[in-house]
């Protein structure tokens, strides 16, 4: 349910005038730094604050709802310190969450995103990608009016995807015990 790519929207985050190949120099200039003894960087993974936010110009819905979910106690976790080893971002760079779905998906999968594309997460996209390579998948549901971190706990949508995961275990499981 409201598939994302990490590794797909962190890629179409840093390819803009030529900043993967400045990442990519960046990290491995890090990780020789840090192979000869230098701490290692953590840097911030999302702004903390939508104050933050607005002063560095984001006006991107998923990230803006991003930080309303995942830096407030709406989803928060205590131990969540916002900060990810720089290293990290080259195995996010090289990660494809939908790699090789066609051929290890062997049950039925339901889709369910959420219904607007117009932010950075690509699940809307990487929705479609994954109802497109799966030969078993159920027809792809689209929760009207709702965005990608709206389908983690807004009421509204949440009980529309469940209804709809629902129907389609209630399918699956008469479908096995047959």
């Amino acid at each position: 349910m409201v598939p994302s790519d990490i590794g797909n929207a962190f890629r179409k985050m840093v390819a803009a005038d030529d900043g993967l190949s400045r990442l990519l120099e960046t990290i491995a200039a890090q990780a020789i730094d840090e192979a000869h003894g230098a701490a290692p960087v953590l840097h911030q993974w999302i702004p903390d604050t939508l104050a933050e936010a607005k002063a560095a110009g984001i006006t991107d819905i998923d990230m803006l709802q991003a930080i309303t979910y995942c830096r407030t106690e709406r989803g928060q976790h205590a131990n969540s310190t916002n900060r990810s080893h720089y290293l990290s971002d080259a195995l996010i760079l090289g990660f494809d969450a939908i790699h090789l779905a066609e051929i290890l998906l062997t049950q039925p999968v339901h889709v369910i995103l959420a219904g607007n594309s117009a932010g950075t997460t690509g699940s809307f996209e990487d929705g479609y990608r994954l109802s497109e390579l799966d030969r078993a998948a159920q027809p792809l549901i689209e929760i009207a009016g709702s965005h990608h971190y709206q389908m983690y706990d807004v009421l509204e949508y949440v009980v529309q995807a469940v209804e709809h995961l629902d129907q389609f275990f209630t399918r699956q499981l008469a479908v096995m015990q047959r």
